[in-house]
């Protein structure tokens, strides 16, 4: 079992995805700004998609992904730069590595649903 899994919580992981070698399709429901804790204490907003694939599970267990700008422009390439246009269509999500604050991490990213 990956470390990451050892702590779970509402953010998807890129070790959320390891067993996934073709990614995981997900419909986006809803692209939502909320504020998240930050590690230094604060609070930051962000914009965090939701996907309807878990709407129907106790919140406790719904995973949501927190969009980054290389992300976003992997969305905007796929169903357009109109964000609400997002709401009802496929993405896949797979896990990958990528550089991050000079080393390279585990990461999230997008590909169409249909490759």
């Amino acid at each position: 079992m990956h470390v990451d899994l050892l702590f779970p919580n509402r953010y998807i992981k890129a070790a959320d995805l390891a067993d996934k070698p073709d990614g995981a399709e997900l419909t986006i429901h809803a692209l939502k700004e909320e504020d998240l804790q930050m590690t230094d204490g604060g609070k930051e907003p962000k914009w965090v998609l939701h996907f309807a694939e878990w709407q129907k599970k106790p919140e406790s267990k719904q995973k949501v992904m927190v969009l980054n700008k290389t992300n976003a422009v992997s969305i905007s390439s796929i169903h357009g730069t109109e964000t609400d246009s997002w709401i009802g269509k496929k993405i896949t999500l797979y896990a990958t590595t990528c550089m991050a604050f000079g080393q390279r991490t585990d990461c999230v990213r997008v590909k169409t649903a249909d490759r």
